[in-house]
């Protein structure tokens, strides 16, 4: 598509969903699939008179039909399920128990939808024929696993599709049918076929420019599990560079009032070159993998070419059920790219976190009121928000686009409220070597404190509530020292440890805060000073760099200087603390 100006409007509440002719893009709402030859009364044991006490899997060429193998991914030894690769299973070997997960003869097929290749590390040297290292996993498309509702299964050689309808889709009160009954008339069957409804595509040189989508529903997008992925930076993530809705080469894209429902791939991706996209008032629900993505280009660490979004905007959406496919995906995930503002978002219901920044190419994001909860669902490791900085990047933005460095601008995170249930830690997960963020007047529940970890450096973590509820042990300090001159700052931060006791100190008698150097405050040392902890007995002691334990009141000044510790107060004032943090929002 090039051009400019260009308006696709509709109301999505009045049924204005996104319907491509078939004839035109082989694609669309079908109630059956050209070529389907569909049986409503089959019962599994019975698919062409066989008994499977066996799989059985025909040899494809290629992996188009067949069946998969998913398996959820996480850090060896532990770590929890951080993202699930998908294969192509083109064989079995029933008597060695071995899959053959190869679809064109070179291994692997599919196996690329995470960025670490733990599923290979303990194969012999040199060779891709070890046991996979994982967690739960599970198969599609094996004729004798059918057996739930709702699952199905087709026959790439005889088309036929077999199918155990729900029998929850019968109105309230009506009795389920006998077994092999047919299913009831509104039934409609959706093969989707597109993955990309929108391919908005111009170039820094001639950018397509105006281009607005605005009050359509979008839905049956097809899963991208098995196309091409890539690693965006040095972050855990890989991306399929596509989208519902793909902005590449734009100016003031604009996606206002739209809902994305059941789309099995990423709702919008915004690539390479893009300038001031605006996501705004959107909701996004039942998706098989992100909601927004961003992602730029580089020429290995030198980010200075410019192709890459800058200045996204997304603003009042509601982002809920996501991940439904891939489990590494988010609200809005960010990859070489700057400027980024999130702000007056909804995000819950989702697997891993709701914001990601995968790595950080000059900075200068925005992260404002903003609500989140009900993240990390599937998976642990991680929290609602959350970044790595793996892989410094070269730009001018801290120079005012003079000379370039590696230093970058501080991203703001304020005003936020975020629940960190399920398996979330810190509500804004800094993690492996995360620099220059400014988090600051946010209310974080169910949360642990400012994390550094892996080098990172030059953040500030102030004026914080942070409420406490799951203690591990980090609490409220989780840091080291620094590099002199790089210091990252804690201070007018307001934690309170939980009422319960712990692994650490199972009576409380001296509440446990985390981590902290302890020294007086020389060079390399966190600055830290004017916070307030509180908890169930009023005292409160942190680990030392040589694992001896000190009352937060007797640090060595400044360390912790001006630091007060009291008892838990009521929930009334809890609520209070937290209100103020979030005035802009109950305003």
């Amino acid at each position: 598509m090039g051009g400019s100006g260009n308006y696709f409007c509709g109301n999505s509440s009045d049924g204005g969903w996104v319907e491509v002719d078939a004839n035109m893009e082989k694609s669309g709402l079908m109630l059956y699939p050209v070529g389907m030859i569909v049986n409503t009364s089959v019962i599994a044991a019975d698919y062409n008179n066989k008994t499977f006490n066996n799989w059985f899997i025909p040899v494809f060429n290629g992996y188009v039909g067949a069946p998969t193998l998913t398996v959820w991914m996480g850090a060896p030894g532990g770590g929890g399920g951080w993202y699930n690769n998908r294969f192509a299973i083109t064989a079995y070997d029933n008597v060695r128990a071995l899959m053959n997960l190869s679809a064109d003869g070179i291994w692997p097929s599919g196996g690329w939808q995470g960025g670490r290749t733990w599923h290979t590390l303990d194969a012999p040297q040199g060779t891709h024929n070890g046991p996979l290292i994982g967690g739960s996993w599970h198969v599609n498309g094996i004729a004798a696993e059918l057996d739930v509702q709702g699952e199905y299964y087709f026959n790439m050689t005889t088309r036929q599709l077999f199918f155990i309808w729900n029998t929850s889709l019968l109105p309230n009160g009506q009795a389920p049918p006998p077994p092999g009954s047919p299913p009831p008339a509104s039934l409609i069957l959706v093969a989707p076929q597109l993955e990309i409804f929108f391919n908005v595509t111009g170039t820094p040189q001639d950018p397509v420019t105006d281009v607005t989508f605005c009050g359509l529903g979008f839905r049956d997008q097809r899963d991208s599990m098995l196309e091409d992925w890539m690693v965006p930076s040095g972050g855990d993530w890989a991306l399929r560079r596509a989208g519902a809705v793909t902005l590449r080469g734009t100016e003031r894209a604009t996606v206002v009032n739209c809902t994305f429902a059941r789309t099995d791939g990423t709702a919008i991706h915004i690539d390479k070159y893009a300038r001031n996209a605006t996501i705004q008032g959107n909701e996004f629900v039942w998706l098989g993998m992100s909601a927004v993505t961003l992602m730029g280009d580089t020429v290995e660490d030198d980010a200075t070419g410019g192709t890459q979004p800058w200045g996204t905007i997304m603003s009042g959406n509601l982002v809920h059920e996501i991940g439904i496919i891939e489990k590494q995906s988010s609200a809005l995930f960010i990859s070489k790219s700057a400027f980024t503002r999130a702000e007056n978002n909804v995000f819950f219901n989702g697997p891993r976190a709701m914001v990601n920044v995968n790595d950080y190419m000059g900075g200068g994001d925005n992260f404002t009121y903003n609500a989140m909860w009900n993240t990390c669902r599937e998976s642990g490791d991680h929290g609602p928000m959350n970044s790595w900085n793996p892989m410094p990047m070269a730009t001018r933005f801290a120079s005012g686009g003079q000379e370039a460095s590696y230093r970058g601008l501080h991203s703001e995170t304020a005003n936020n409220y975020i629940f960190a249930n399920y398996g979330g830690s810190q509500a804004f997960d800094n993690d492996d070597g995360s620099s220059f963020f400014y988090t600051h007047d946010n209310a974080f529940y169910d949360s642990d404190g400012f994390k550094m970890d892996y080098g990172g450096h030059d953040s500030i973590f102030a004026n914080n509530v942070v409420a406490v509820r799951t203690y591990d042990g980090q609490a409220c300090l989780n840091e080291g020292n620094y590099v002199p001159g790089y210091e990252s700052a804690q201070y007018g931060n307001v934690c309170i440890l939980p009422p319960q006791g712990s692994s650490k100190d199972p009576e409380l008698v001296d509440p446990y805060l985390g981590s902290s150097p302890c020294s007086g405050g020389g060079p390399g040392d966190p600055i830290t000073h004017d916070n307030s902890y509180y908890t169930i007995t009023g005292r409160a002691t942190v680990m030392c760099g040589n694992g001896s334990t000190v009352s937060i009141l007797d640090l060595l000044p400044p360390v912790e200087a001006r630091a007060t510790v009291g008892t838990i107060p009521d929930s009334d004032t809890l609520i209070s603390w937290f209100r103020a943090k979030l005035s802009g929002v109950l305003q």
